[in-house]
């Protein structure tokens, strides 16, 4: 099977405290597998997610060991934008993940930290939309949507 991520002897400790929130992880995912992280509350997967894409250790303030790969690229060599395109994370809540008020600048926001051009977003706003029967939906409150009665809701990426 062809590897795409690969973790070797992972351990990460948030700045500020004492406690490692990862300790010598080793995990391997091929192409085509699908994983589940389980446990407790303060186990560690979110850790590890953040660890998985690039989140850390680029941008959360820690100390990490071990290595974390994506189709054989170190995470830690790799720059967060690039390894971000290929790996995202939704959380438990999706609502918390919401970064604007309405549907536009919502998608908006994903691209312009892409560098997008104006005329990209514009494009792939209206594709994105119009692919998920949305276009009407385009400045409505996120926070609106879910209470639609007899419609159908579809995640965009």
């Amino acid at each position: 099977m062809e590897s795409l991520i690969e973790v070797n002897n992972l351990s990460f400790k948030y700045e500020n405290n004492s406690k490692n929130s990862l300790k010598g992880i080793n995990l391997e995912i091929n192409k085509g597998e699908v994983i589940l992280l389980l446990g407790p509350s303060g186990s560690g997967k979110s850790t590890l997610a953040l660890a998985l894409n690039g989140i850390i250790p680029h941008t959360i303030p820690g100390k990490m060991n071990g290595t974390v790969s994506f189709q054989g690229q170190d995470n830690n060599q790799t720059p967060v934008y690039e390894i971000t395109q290929k790996i995202g994370i939704v959380f438990q809540d999706p609502e918390a993940q919401f970064v604007s008020l309405n549907v536009e600048e919502e998608l908006v926001f994903g691209m312009e930290n892409l560098c997008y051009s104006t005329e990209e977003m514009e494009e792939k706003i209206i594709d994105s939309l119009k692919k998920v029967d949305m276009l009407d939906y385009r400045y409505r409150n996120v926070y609106s949507l879910s209470g639609e009665k007899n419609r159908k809701y579809y995640w965009l990426h």
